[in-house]
């Protein structure tokens, strides 16, 4: 087993670790290590209770830039649901903005829309124009 190997499995193993902290950093290192085997703890990581992990779950499982190959995930649809019923706007707002950055989808296009017609919140306002300006660039990986 290599060192990476090892890394990842205890990461994979603090994802369930009861305190927070520890989940935060095990999610936020899965972001450069994940692989397949990273899909579903990370899935999970958006509804963990602590509004830190699940933005960091958001970053992790949608940020490509970071990754070897993408995830086959659709990280698109978990970061829509994100995006519209995420009770931390901190975590809207990244969530927001990693919509941007993924490849042109109408899905994104229509909830990013949404957004800016419903939301007050100017700093999830500003995001959303941004990743709405990024989605209409037709972009693919």
């Amino acid at each position: 087993m290599t060192t990476e190997d090892a890394t990842l499995a205890d990461a994979l193993k603090a994802m369930a670790d009861p305190d927070p902290k520890v989940r935060a950093q095990a999610t936020g290192l899965l972001d450069h290590l994940a692989t397949e085997a990273c899909v579903a703890p990370l899935t999970k990581a958006l509804s963990d209770p602590s509004a830190h992990v699940r933005r960091l779950a958001v970053h992790s499982l949608g940020c490509q830039d970071c990754k070897v190959a993408p995830l086959d995930v659709d990280i698109v649809g978990l970061l829509i649901d994100r995006a519209l019923h995420d009770k931390s706007i901190r975590v809207r707002r990244v969530t927001v903005h990693q919509l941007g950055l993924q490849p042109t989808d109408p899905r994104a296009i229509a909830a990013l829309a949404s957004i800016l017609e419903r939301d007050t919140d100017e700093k999830l306002r500003s995001r959303a124009a941004f990743a709405l300006k990024n989605q209409r660039e037709e972009r693919v990986w």
